[in-house]
């Protein structure tokens, strides 16, 4: 299949040709600045070295989606999300994560309409019921490579 032309970098000045917006030259220069100067402060605070070092943490001790998991399929875990977000006075605390495949946790964001800045209020999750009615539906029918135990977890 035919591959699209390269394209000058967007980098002012910059006479390289890239398949991305900028060369790999001005790649981690636009995004040093794009965190200085463009990303919004609050999320400096909240997803900070302290946040690394926690989600590592709590990753090592959950390393698969915990939903799927009470499913019987083990996913491997790639976000861990705050069941009380933090932008609503959650904290970093154990109780308050839970670690996801990605699939369930986008599942859980659409369903919370926050992806998209619609909140639907009554719609927040509130707790591991209801995350869990979502993770039957997200991961049924997902192409991901999952092993399927024959007998209960619980």
């Amino acid at each position: 299949m035919p591959r699209k032309p390269k394209r000058p970098c967007s980098y002012q000045g910059c006479p390289n040709l890239t398949d991305g917006r900028f060369c790999e030259e001005h790649l981690k220069q636009e995004n040093r600045r794009y965190e200085k100067y463009e990303r919004p402060y609050d999320a400096h605070k909240r997803y900070g070295r302290a946040w690394q070092k926690v989600r590592d943490s709590y990753v090592r001790e959950h390393p698969f989606c915990e939903l799927c998991f009470k499913n019987h399929m083990l996913v491997p875990v790639e976000q861990v999300h705050h069941i009380k977000p933090i932008a609503e006075g959650g904290t970093h605390a154990r109780e308050n994560l839970i670690s996801l495949c990605k699939s369930c946790h986008s599942k859980i964001h659409a369903k919370r309409g926050d992806r998209w800045h619609n909140k639907n209020d009554h719609l927040k999750l509130d707790g591991h019921l209801q995350v869990e009615q979502v993770c039957v539906a997200s991961c049924a029918g997902s192409n991901k490579n999952k092993l399927i135990f024959a007998d209960s977890v619980d």
